[in-house]
């Protein structure tokens, strides 16, 4: 990526150490579900997750990405596996949710009752998750 916006840059003598400068504000989360930073796309830079929880974007600082060229079928793809990350991550929490349930059934040796409720809670994943993945965008 190429990074820009650094507000301490102007000015600044050489060799000074670059790129974590700020106005002083952020703006509101950028990151939207199913866009994907490919060749060319410009974003506001942010933080890390761990000293930045919130994933708020930097008031000045900015990146336009550079690398390798994906061509569709490997961004289909992708696609694919961020779905199914995010079926199993669903299908994960609701599983968290029936835990007390999970565990009689297994105690009581209920097959039948767990391959019921797995094949529900499948379900529920796949229809929460819906159809995302990476557009073209």
């Amino acid at each position: 990526m190429i990074q820009g916006g650094d507000p301490d840059s102007k000015g600044a003598p050489a060799g000074k150490m670059l790129g974590v400068g700020d106005p002083g504000y952020t703006l509101e989360a950028e990151i939207k579900d199913g866009l994907f930073h490919k060749r060319g796309a410009l974003a506001a830079a942010r933080q890390g997750d761990e000293v930045n929880p919130e994933r708020r974007s930097s008031g000045s600082q900015f990146y336009i990405v550079w690398g390798q060229v994906y061509n569709k079928g490997q961004l289909r793809q992708f696609s694919k596996q961020l779905r199914k990350q995010k079926v199993q991550a669903a299908f994960n929490d609701l599983a968290a949710e029936h835990r007390d349930e999970i565990m009689q059934m297994r105690r009581e040796r209920n097959r039948a009752g767990l391959q019921e409720l797995q094949d529900k809670l499948a379900a529920e994943a796949e229809s929460k998750v819906g159809k995302s993945g990476l557009t073209d965008d």
